[in-house]
């Protein structure tokens, strides 16, 4: 089966980066396509467990930072060690 889809900007990779991208571009009206190449039955590899402030800007700016801010997405991120 043959499938055309038509868009000014294909990103190529469905991971964090590709994904916010592309939600930027289609904020500013871009027709954007994007392919992740994987099998249909394996789940997304996540490859990270933090959010950078410079990422949270952008979320902040496209509307999506108190997505990525509930409380089960934060974690303590300062760890205090005593000497015995």
């Amino acid at each position: 089966m043959d499938r055309s889809i038509e868009a000014s900007v294909l990103i190529v990779g469905a991971g964090p980066v590709g994904l916010t991208l592309a939600m930027d571009l289609a904020s500013c009206g871009v027709d954007v396509a994007v392919t992740e190449i994987r099998a249909a039955s394996d789940p997304p590899n996540v490859k990270c467990n933090q959010i950078s402030a410079r990422s949270m800007e952008v979320f902040r700016r496209l509307g999506l930072a108190k997505k990525f801010a509930t409380p089960a997405c934060r974690r303590n991120i300062a760890t205090t060690y005593h000497a015995v």
